[in-house]
């Protein structure tokens, strides 16, 4: 899978402006699922591919009910076909399913590739043990990435999780990297961890950056991570995608993990 330097997360909201611009700005992967306004969500995407397909790395997932090596081959078929793409650039599990045998749909994710309908296949919110059980189920293909929540307010997966993933080479696609909203200027002051705020709040002005360019900034710099900020309006989008261009230092970056 191609190093990914900035994501843009659609769910059913029609957000074609910010979409584009964010493409314009440099974002390039765009992550939606079948579950998201029961595919309207896609076909909003398939907008966007009749226009830049060439500059789009376009991610979608299946839901935990369509497992099965069945459903999983029908889900993969209808979303390419709302997508409007010769062959989805990532398929991803979206939630675990405990009722369903793991290997058993990974390989049927294998015979995906196999046949051109996906490119590279993934997970969503594996924890370190589910995720090694889908890794050793593989037989011929890679699971690329776990798209999992990470954020400066959302550090479980430093625990184990994260180091697993560069082991594996698995990349971690961070979801809720703003924390729902939290980690921006409009809802700082509703942080009760004040010391997080005050040192958000300083880098803010030092920086001369939002609140949320700090954030994205900080789990940019994790190595092997990238994140999707959900973006529903043009000032939010160019907001994010101007998000790595500047460098945390080092010392701020340790104050901001020493402040949580």
């Amino acid at each position: 899978m191609p190093k990914i330097l900035h994501g843009f997360w659609l769910d059913r909201s029609p957000a074609i402006e910010p979409l584009i611009t964010a493409i314009d700005l440099g974002a390039r992967l765009i992550d939606t699922a079948e579950s998201y306004g029961r595919g309207y969500s896609e076909e909003i995407v398939s907008r966007v591919v009749k226009l830049r397909r060439n500059e789009i790395f376009v991610a979608t997932k299946v839901s935990r009910e369509n497992l099965s090596p069945s459903n999983l081959r029908r889900s993969a078929e209808n979303s390419r076909r709302r997508l409007g793409v010769k062959s989805i650039d990532l398929f991803q599990i979206h939630w675990p399913n405990p009722e369903i045998s793991i290997q058993s749909t990974v390989r049927a994710m294998e015979k995906l590739i196999d046949e051109g309908i996906v490119r590279y296949i993934g997970v969503c919110n594996f924890k370190a043990e589910l995720l090694a059980e889908a890794v050793n189920s593989t037989s011929r293909h890679q699971i690329v990435s776990n798209q999992i929540a990470f954020s400066l307010l959302e550090r479980s997966i430093e625990k184990n999780l994260e180091e697993y993933c560069r082991k594996e080479h698995v990349t971690i696609i961070a979801h809720s990297p703003l924390h729902r909203g939290l980690l921006t200027d409009e809802n700082v002051s509703r942080i009760t961890n004040d010391r997080l705020k005050a040192a958000l709040v300083d880098m803010r002005s030092r920086y001369d950056r939002s609140i949320s360019q700090i954030a994205l900034n900080w789990i940019a710099s994790h190595p092997g991570t990238t994140c999707i900020p959900r973006s529903v309006n043009l000032r939010h989008a160019i907001d994010n995608c101007q998000a790595t261009d500047f460098s945390l230092r080092e010392p701020d970056k340790m104050a901001l993990e020493e402040a949580c």
